[in-house]
């Protein structure tokens, strides 16, 4: 496998790059070349997951890397969610990455439900996403009664165009007046249903 990643960079170390669609048996062999990574984040793998298996998988230029040896140096959690998903995603992935670039590698701030409801239009974003995640763990039956509730941007986005006028019953509220609501799911959700 190594060889074959290796054969792929450019002769001068420059980098190389294509457009893959990864099976979740050539994400295997892939994740047996993962080595010196950050911890797995089972949470977080089975959160793509669930987008890669409801079709919510996007590309979006985020890339798979290896560095010039073949090792893996980011897309972990990507390859363990395709293979949980057991469905094949495409993925940008970039040859002959240097190695010491892993030390700057995803620390920019990811986009969270509030920054992309906002980003298409909506207004009070905080208690907006609230209440579309209680909603939604309603829905999945995961109602985590006193802890955080979690929902991938895609679901959050889906929530928003299967019910629109939920923004009319939240923008007098607090986040913490939604947020209460969560501790008692039924009738949150008698009065959130829009």
């Amino acid at each position: 496998m190594q060889a074959v990643i290796a054969a792929k960079r450019a002769k001068n170390n420059d980098f190389n790059f294509e457009l893959v669609t990864i099976s979740p048996q050539l994400a295997r062999q892939w994740l047996d070349q993962n080595h010196n990574n950050r911890k797995l984040k089972k949470r977080f793998v089975a959160t793509l997951a669930g987008d890669i298996a409801s079709g919510n998988w996007r590309i979006t230029g985020d890339s798979i890397k290896f560095g010039p040896d073949g090792s893996l140096l980011d897309g972990q959690h990507r390859l363990a969610a395709c293979i949980a998903a057991d469905k094949p995603i495409t993925s940008l992935v970039i040859y002959g990455v240097p190695p010491d670039a892993k030390v700057v590698m995803d620390t920019g701030k990811a986009r969270s439900p509030s920054d992309v409801l906002a980003m298409n239009g909506h207004k009070n974003t905080n208690a907006l996403t609230t209440a579309y995640r209680l909603l939604i763990n309603e829905r999945k039956c995961n109602v985590l009664i006193g802890g955080a509730s979690f929902a991938t941007n895609a679901e959050i986005m889906a929530a928003a165009s299967k019910h629109p006028r939920m923004p009319l019953y939240v923008p007098g509220m607090c986040v913490m007046s939604v947020r209460r609501f969560a501790a008692t799911p039924s009738r949150g959700m008698r009065w959130l249903r829009c």
